[in-house]
Formats: C-alpha cells, sequence, structure tokens
C-alpha cells in the first residue's frame, strides 16, 4: 500500500471522532454493556475488558466507557465471583453462556476496577474486587500455583496466566501509588510467586516456544501455540523466569508473515501488533495496520481489535512513528 493511501485511511479511520480518545460508540451501548461485535447483541466480559485494557497500554484510560462498562456488570457478578457471557433477547440482557475463561476474567475484572479507582475502591466495589479474588484463589493449583481455566477445565494456559500476574502486578503498582504498603506487597508477592511458578510449567521446548498449557499440547497452530508464546513479553513478564526463548524478533521472521497474511488463522490478532509497537518494531505494525483496515468490521473483527486499532492510529497520526 503506498503511503499516501496509508495515511488517509488511518485518519479516515478516526473521523469525526479525531478530538476525542476510544470511540466504542458502534459497540458500547446506553446503558453501558459492551459487545463483542460491531452494533453486536453478544457480551463476552472478557473481550470488553481486554479492549479497554489495550486502550490504556496505548495511552487511554478510557474513564467514561469504563466507568459505563463497571456500572453495568457489576450487578451481574455471580456469588462466587465470576461472571457468565450474556446474550441480548426481546431488549434484555440475560446469561447464555459460561465464560470463556473464568481466570483471566475475574483477574481483568479486579484490575480494571482498581485502574477506574486508584485510590481506593467504593465499598460495592471492593465487596466485588474481595468476591473476585475469592473466586480467583480457588482456581490456584495448590501444587504446582498456576491458575486452571475454570472449576471445569482442570489445565493451566500460559495465556491466561499471563494475564493474572500483569494484572496482579498491576494492582499492586496502583496500590503502592495509594501508599497501602501492605497491598501493595500482597499483590506483588502473588505475582512473583505466579511468575516462579509459570516458568516451571510452561517450558519451552527444542522450537523455542513456550509451552502453552499445562495438558497435552500435541500439534502447532497459530492459535494457541504460537501466539501464546508472546504473552508474558506482551503482559510485560521478567523472562528470566523461563528457560531461553524466542525474542519477538526471531518470532516475527519464523512467523510473522503467517500473522500479517492470516494464512494460518483467520483473525488479525492485533496483540502482536501491540507487542511490536512496544517493541519499537514499527515496520510490522504498520503492516498490522494496512492488513488489519481491510478486515474491520468484517465477521473476524471485534471490540479489542477496534480498539488496538485505534490506539495504534491515534499513537502514529500523534507522530510516535513515521
Amino acid at each position: 500500500m503506498n503511503s499516501l493511501r496509508h495515511w488517509i485511511l488511518l485518519a479516515s479511520l478516526l473521523l469525526p471522532t479525531l478530538s476525542s480518545a476510544l470511540d466504542l460508540s458502534a459497540y458500547q451501548r446506553a446503558d453501558g454493556a459492551i459487545t463483542v461485535h460491531r452494533y453486536g447483541d453478544h457480551v463476552d466480559p472478557y473481550f470488553a475488558m481486554k479492549a479497554l485494557w489495550a486502550a490504556r497500554r496505548l495511552g487511554d484510560p478510557a474513564q467514561k466507557e469504563t466507568l459505563a462498562w463497571i456500572h453495568w456488570l457489576l450487578p451481574r457478578q455471580k456469588d462466587n465471583g465470576s461472571f457468565s457471557r450474556y446474550c441480548e433477547t426481546d431488549g434484555r440482557w440475560q446469561a447464555c453462556a459460561d465464560a470463556d475463561a473464568d481466570d483471566s476474567t475475574l483477574a481483568l475484572w479486579i484490575e480494571l476496577l482498581h485502574e477506574a479507582a486508584p485510590r481506593g475502591l467504593p465499598p460495592l466495589w471492593a465487596d466485588s474486587a474481595r468476591r473476585a479474588e475469592r473466586g480467583l484463589a480457588q482456581l490456584r493449583d495448590k501444587t504446582t500455583n498456576v491458575y486452571h481455566v475454570s472449576d471445569s477445565i482442570g489445565d493451566a494456559l500460559l495465556m491466561d496466566n499471563s494475564e493474572i500476574y500483569a494484572a496482579l502486578r498491576r494492582v499492586g503498582e496502583l496500590r503502592q501509588g495509594a501508599r497501602d504498603a501492605a497491598e501493595a506487597k500482597r499483590y506483588f508477592a502473588q505475582a512473583r510467586t505466579l511468575r516462579l511458578a509459570m516458568g516451571k510449567v510452561f517450558r519451552s521446548s527444542p522450537s523455542g516456544l513456550l509451552a502453552w498449557t499445562s495438558g497435552d499440547a500435541a500439534g502447532e497452530l497459530f492459535y494457541p501455540h504460537r501466539l501464546a508464546h508472546l504473552y508474558p513479553s506482551l503482559h510485560g513478564m521478567p523472562t528470566d523466569a523461563f528457560d531461553p526463548m524466542l525474542g519477538l524478533q526471531a518470532w516475527l521472521d519464523r512467523y510473522g508473515d503467517a500473522w500479517l497474511d492470516r494464512t494460518d488463522d483467520n483473525f488479525p490478532w492485533g496483540l502482536v501488533a501491540l507487542l511490536a509497537y512496544q517493541n519499537n518494531l514499527y515496520w510490522a505494525v504498520d503492516r498490522w495496520m494496512d492488513n488489519a483496515i481491510v478486515l474491520r468490521y468484517s465477521g473476524h473483527w471485534n471490540v479489542l481489535e477496534e480498539a488496538q486499532l485505534q490506539g495504534l492510529a491515534r499513537q502514529q497520526l500523534g507522530g510516535q512513528w513515521r
């Protein structure tokens, strides 16, 4: 794609909301619900919270969207701390499926509450966070110290545990910023314990890729095998806990074309572009945006990809790279 067309597409995807930050008008309802797909009728809390997480990583706290989302999801929390997925039927939201991953969804919820109220949680939020923490604790394997997916799925996943590590670490930082030393210490200790445990459970294979699961891991597909390998780096985990592992540039050399051209998976996986941005590999971000714009609003597009595309486009138009 030539340079002029690239810039025209970047500018057009942000208009007419260039002066604002994250624009979720096609995804977030007036009641605060955030749908997976554009003007959709399905809510998966994981995707909504991961989209808000990505916006924060790209410099936008999305406070208005976050508060509306919390207001919508808070009364839907189950007694065990977890959440369902929700479908709209006859104008009403109803639980219609179990969460795809209880462990990472709980961790993202705890992090989101603290991000939205870094100086201290309101009583209802604090109660919700405690319930989520108890639910997450029930998913920790007492032998390995990693977290399994849910009560019904006993395997632990590299992706999920990386997200849990990042959430625990971030809440520790927020509590430290609020001069709550005891809570900061507690969260940091949990994060460190998990990081060390992950280094023992998700060891690298002869290919250089980390094991993506504590269970059977036969075969090698782009998702989850190859993609999972990047999750510790994506979520800021020091990789000295692991055996020598394939770095991002080496990963891109080996799998970059398959990722960008979607030859092995139909989804765009903007999280790789976000990691490339964090590592100043702007050529990969440029190629992803050029390809992703064509996919925008297709059946393989969701609110997480939208948040990443908008955020990366703003960073580029703002002069972060040329």
